[in-house]
């Protein structure tokens, strides 16, 4: 029996050190649960053991030297008896991925023909099932229980003998992010090359611990997490599960000295850091950042870590004897890294391939630099080809790490083996000190129309770090077949939706749009995303966190991109709510209806359906009425943040059961005149000072003063056409809106009768102070969400119209990104036709100059506010032939079919956008100097 070199140094570790416990996991019952918080250690002379009683079992079997044997385990401590045992009867190993589909899974058995199967019964179930009924492979369980009856024994009448070095001792499969899975050979000499590289950087210690719980069929894991801590003699623990409270239990019990980890990881544990430091107390929140850079510059500076001091409690959450930590598999985003060394977290970032073992370059603890992939490690050396004038180029690599090459594919071996060098595909430079930085894959750069080439990895990472974009993949239609405008650049973004819950904003498709132009703001023309698909789908990714692109590319490349960005709708199986069938029926029915087309539980509220905030408002005003229920006002928030039909309808089903069955109004449709004509509850009249009070009068006169001043002197503020506004009202005044400086700039140019009789519109986020609260009422403010309280802000409004006051309205929602006039929100006209008021519009230029959504300050320049000619409700509805007749139920149209309930609706939503997208040409025309007075 001839054994690897691999097996033969583990030997030797065993001889050295056999006490020393190698392997810590949860104790498993025989029904395949974890026992509590129990946990075994194996020697590692005990893990000897079960390496060779396995050993014995696979030479039994007839295993011979270089033949294959497939390990389908996770991250558990039968991995590495099922590798060891194949290294010590000269086997090949083949890791594969559980996760993988059967059909991935199929084609590499029947690629390289394993002669056995090696899992357990709980690591991939359907998967050894499918193996098992199609007699790909024969199937040998390395469960508990079935191991016990094994025995060691010596091969009757067999030598045993050493393989070549250059004797294959793993096969990794690897198709990352491109497409058909290649195998790659490494030979021992290749990995104990990797190992002896690492060891001689001296970061492990015997001592350390290493927690294990990245798929180890990937070479990263496989090499940090089980042989190189073996091959050192350290311990690796495994955790029960990748449970965040799972891993916080694992790192603390088993004292963890090294985390490693992939960059989501790294991600969900900075988002849990920054969220928790957003609830401190105000003063030590504001002290946290400059005390975190003070730590940095002295680390720097003196090599003194006294971060671990002053977030001692961030250190506690992760172990005390956290070392430092690895990412490796994918880059880190700069800034997340960053961080983590100033809070005093020591984050090791390398490089490497499939291909090389897989360590390439790496930051140790003496030498490191942000943002790079570090230095090459002992014995391996890089170049760059292909370079340009910038040193920017293909990033090639030699050393005895490099692999054999790939299995069955000796043309393919050709194309990346040339001349002792490996072509690696990934594209980086090196700096003057030698470090290794990275720009993304030679086969994912995106070049433009105009030659300009870009990686999709710096767009992604900047986009990404939005808080609203959970997942975010660019494309270029030059290059990837999307339906785009030829050589821009365009993406795939998945929102946060617990993102959004968290910020009480429903608005997904509105604020996507809004983040990404204002993000757009910030990048080189060429480097902006022109346009986007919203999907709530997870987008494809390898085990180690890469985006698998060409996945992406086949699922949305056909999409039919309409206008600047479409929404497209997850896809699969849907799995019924737990409420009676015949409510699904009735509203799943009322709902078709209502939209005019075929809807289903799975429907995304906003992103299939299409319902913007006043909408949501309706449709739940609607399904109260319709289904015979009432929701306390104290609950309409769970029902708002419902993101599918499903949610909602599961939300509705514990107030069905206090009403009969069968209370279903035929008059279900929501009629925005009847709401705004209702009497305000006396709650929302509280809040509201139509008289103002002396004190109002005098801080209204100091504020004018003041303000007047200010902008007067700095911003060199012009107001034009003031003579155009009705001396009383009531009246709407609207404006485009591009700064925060807007409701100032009105307020400022109102004679000051008519700003005592003005009520402003404002973002309830900007008055969440005790003090602000209590101001509002004399400011004449209405605090609103725009997402939440559009129904509240249309009846306050309609409210002080009615006692002949003045409405200040924004009707675009938002500030503009762009400073361009984006399409009004059909509240301005819900307003205007049900309240039957004069609309004044005022257009302000310069105020988007002065403080654009990209500056965190405003800076000065002339700014410029014009007052247009009022338009009166019947000069408006003679001039769009509105009506205002109401289409009673039962009403018919020609022929006399009856009208539907979505028709209805339908009608009376398109009378309001016609008043909105009238009201903004109005606006427009101020702006080119049209038929406006004071041009």
């Amino acid at each position: 029996m001839m054994r690897s070199q691999v097996f033969e140094r583990f030997a030797e570790i065993v001889k050295a050190c056999p006490q020393a416990v190698a392997l810590s996991f949860p104790e498993v019952t025989d029904t395949g649960l974890t026992q509590g918080k129990s946990r075994v250690t194996w020697t590692y002379q005990e893990l000897f053991d079960e390496v060779s009683k396995l050993a014995s079992v696979l030479f039994a079997a007839g295993i011979k030297e270089q033949e294959r044997v497939a390990i389908a385990l996770g991250s558990q401590p039968e991995w590495p008896i099922a590798y060891l045992a194949i290294q010590a009867v000269g086997g090949i190993a083949v890791p594969l991925d559980i996760k993988s589909s059967y059909q991935d899974i199929r084609f590499i058995i029947e690629d390289c023909v394993p002669k056995l199967f090696l899992t357990t019964r709980k690591s991939c179930p359907n998967l050894t099932k499918s193996v098992l009924s199609d007699n790909l492979c024969p199937l040998l369980l390395l469960d508990k229980e079935e191991r016990q009856g094994w025995q060691p024994q010596s091969p009757a009448g067999k030598k045993e003998g050493r393989l070549p070095p250059d004797a294959i001792s793993a096969l990794f499969y690897t198709s990352g992010t491109t497409g058909t899975p290649k195998g790659v050979m490494l030979s021992a000499a290749n990995l104990l090359a990797n190992v002896r590289s690492l060891q001689s950087l001296q970061m492990l210690r015997k001592d350390d611990v290493v927690i294990s719980m990245l798929p180890l069929h990937h070479t990263y894991p496989f090499m940090v997490t089980c042989l190189l801590p073996l091959l050192t003699g350290c311990r690796i623990a495994y955790p029960a599960n990748i449970s965040s409270q799972e891993l916080m239990s694992c790192l603390n019990e088993e004292k963890v000295t090294i985390f490693v980890a992939v960059p989501q990881v790294f991600s969900l544990l900075h988002n849990a850091i920054t969220q928790k430091i957003k609830r401190l107390p105000l003063p030590l929140r504001l002290m946290q950042k400059p005390l975190a850079n003070l730590c940095w510059l002295i680390r720097r500076s003196f090599g003194v870590n006294i971060a671990r001091l002053i977030f001692s409690s961030m250190h506690r959450s992760l172990g005390q004897r956290l070392r430092f930590m690895i990412s490796g598999g994918a880059r880190i985003d700069t800034r997340v890294l960053a961080d983590f060394y100033k809070w005093g977290f020591t984050v090791l970032e390398g490089y490497g391939l499939t291909e090389t073992s897989p360590v390439v370059a790496f930051n140790t603890l003496s030498r490191f630099k942000l943002g790079s992939a570090g230095l090459p490690v002992p014995e391996v050396k890089i170049k760059i080809v292909n370079a340009d004038n910038t040193g920017f180029g293909e990033v090639a690599i030699q050393g005895p790490n490099v692999m054999q090459g790939y299995y069955g594919l000796s043309e393919e071996t050709r194309k990346v083996l040339q001349n002792g060098w490996l072509l690696s595909g990934d594209l980086g430079w090196i700096d003057e000190k030698g470090f290794l930085h990275l720009a993304g894959r030679k086969d994912e750069v995106i070049t433009l129309a105009s030659g300009k080439k870009i990686s999709p990895e710096e767009v992604e990472s900047f986009y990404g770090a939005n808080p609203f974009i959970k997942e975010i993949c660019v494309f270029s239609r030059r290059q990837q077949g999307f339906l785009g405008e030829e050589g821009k650049l365009m993406a795939v973004v998945v929102p946060d939706e617990e993102y959004f819950r968290q910020k009480k904003e429903a608005r997904i498709e509105e604020k996507i749009t809004w983040e990404i132009e204002r993000l757009s703001l910030q990048l080189a023309p060429h480097k902006r995303i022109k346009g986007f698909i919203i999907t709530n789908e997870a987008l494809p990714r390898t085990r180690l966190g890469k985006i698998m692109r060409y996945r992406v590319s086949e699922k949305y490349k056909d999409t039919v991109f309409s206008g600047q960005h479409i929404v497209v709708k997850q896809t699969g199986e849907t799995q019924p709510p737990a409420i009676e069938a015949p409510v699904i029926e009735r509203m799943l029915a009322y709902l078709s209806r209502r939209m005019n087309h075929p809807v289903s539980l799975d429907d995304h509220l906003e992103l299939d359906l299409g319902l913007d905030s006043l909408e949501r408002i309706e449709l739940l005003l609607e399904l109260q009425r319709y289904l015979g229920i009432e929701i306390p006002e104290e609950s309409i928030l769970d029902f708002f943040y419902c993101s599918t039909l499903k949610e909602l309808s599961q939300k509705v089903s514990p107030y069905l059961k206090a009403r009969s069955a069968g209370s279903v109004s035929s008059q279900a449709a929501f009629d925005w005149s009847v709401a705004l004509k209702e009497e305000l509850p006396d709650e929302m009249r509280s809040q509201i000072r139509i008289t103002p009070s002396p004190i109002d009068k005098i801080m209204t006169y100091a504020f004018m003063w003041f303000f007047r001043a200010l902008f007067k002197i700095c911003f060199c503020l012009e107001v034009r056409g003031a003579e155009n506004l009705p001396k009383k009202g009531p009246y709407v005044i609207y404006a485009n809106h591009t700064s925060y400086f807007d409701g100032f700039i009105i307020a400022c140019g109102l004679p000051s009768a008519m700003l005592l009789d003005c009520f402003f519109l404002g973002m309830r986020k900007f008055f969440v102070n005790p003090f602000v609260r209590n101001f509002i009422k004399g400011a004449r403010l209405i605090p609103i969400d725009i997402s939440l309280d559009v129904l509240k802000a249309m009846q306050y409004c309609s409210y002080v119209l009615k006692h002949g006051k003045i409405v200040c309205y924004f009707p675009e929602g938002q500030r503009s990104p762009t400073g361009e006039l984006v399409q009004f929100k059909k509240g301005i006209g819900i307003l205007v036709k049900e309240a039957e008021v004069t609309v004044i519009p005022a257009y302000i230029t310069g105020a988007y100059q002065a403080w654009p959504v990209s500056r965190k300050f405003p800076r000065l320049t002339k700014i410029k506010l014009t007052f247009g000619k009022p338009l009166t409700f019947n000069e408006l509805s003679n001039t769009i032939k509105l009506t205002n007749e109401r289409k009673e139920v039962g009403e018919t149209r020609r022929g006399g079919a009856s009208i539907t309930e979505g028709e209805r609706h339908e009608e009376g939503g398109q009378a309001y956008e016609t008043i909105a997208s009238y009201l903004k040409a109005k606006l427009l025309e101020i702006n080119r100097g049209g038929r406006s007075p004071c041009s």
